[in-house]
């Protein structure tokens, strides 16, 4: 970035209840199921068209927008007075616990600092609260270091074939996991998130459709929404689909899940071949 420049960052709180929906399917994150990293990046060019000159006179080389990108957003949150990085690893506000994503834009130059306003109540840390790593799935949370290689958040867009021991706890997901955020002191008491209209996802998608869609559909059908970005491949979801049909004991979808035996993306025949062994293998209740 020049030097002296401005970086501002934005909190968006997304909206987290969800529609009811037949068990059995493949789970969307909460944050995923409407295309909060683009309504962001929305909102900040409204911003900057209002702000006037001299902002509104640069140009988009100028003035950089981003969201989910490999800016060290969290750290740059916190600077910026939004809140402090929790046990979870995630960024934890006041105003909306961790049930918010992260945007941000850059200025060539710097502002003049606003008038201070009065002090809102301190954001310390998590105590000795431990709820998050205990109920991490996966053991990715430890003595409040993170372990990436452990997330299954992080595993769901993954090129990589997923390690066994995670296959055992993948459960119904497709993207995203918020175990850690549901079970987090700071989000009890916090309120509903904004609900938008911009590339609106099922909650809970069907395990039969992603399995017989395809990749080209696919792409089709998330176009415009969260999981039509580049982070995540029509493979991979695919691949998810398979696990999440090990999770949920679809024996039903057997059959569609032995011609992925022989796909061409290694980690999606190693969850085929997984899934298979582990449907044919446990016994009905």
């Amino acid at each position: 970035m020049p030097e002296g420049s401005t970086v501002i960052l934005a909190a968006f709180p997304f909206y987290r209840r969800q529609e009811n929906a037949p068990d059995g399917e493949g789970e969307i994150a909460p944050f995923a199921v409407r295309n909060y990293y683009r309504e962001m990046i929305v909102r900040l060019k409204e911003a900057a068209r209002e702000a006037g000159s001299p902002v509104s006179d640069l140009t988009k080389r100028e003035m950089r927008f981003f969201s989910n990108s490999r800016l060290p957003e969290k750290a740059l949150a916190v600077r910026s007075g939004l809140g402090f990085i929790g046990r979870n690893s995630l960024l934890i506000s006041e105003e909306s616990g961790s049930f918010c994503l992260l945007a941000g834009w850059i200025l060539p130059f710097g502002l003049t600092p606003s008038p201070p306003q009065p002090p809102a109540r301190e954001l310390r840390n998590c105590g000795q609260c431990r709820l998050c790593e205990e109920a991490c799935p996966s053991g990715a949370l430890k003595n409040g270091i993170f372990n990436r290689e452990r997330c299954l958040q992080n595993w769901t867009t993954d090129e990589r074939p997923v390690p066994d021991d995670l296959k055992e706890v993948w459960g119904m997901r497709i993207y995203g996991c918020t175990v850690c955020q549901d079970i987090c002191p700071w989000n009890r008491k916090i309120q509903q998130g904004i609900l938008i209209d911009r590339g609106p996802l099922p909650s809970r998608l069907s395990l039969e459709f992603l399995l017989t869609s395809e990749e080209e559909a696919l792409k089709a059908y998330f176009r415009g929404t969260a999981l039509g970005m580049s982070w995540i491949s029509p493979a991979l979801m695919k691949r998810n689909g398979i696990l999440a049909a090990a999770g949920g004991g679809r024996k039903d979808l057997i059959s569609l899940i032995e011609q992925y035996r022989s796909h061409p993306h290694p980690s999606v025949r190693d969850g085929a071949e997984w899934t298979l062994n582990r449907l044919r293998t446990v016994r009905e209740p």
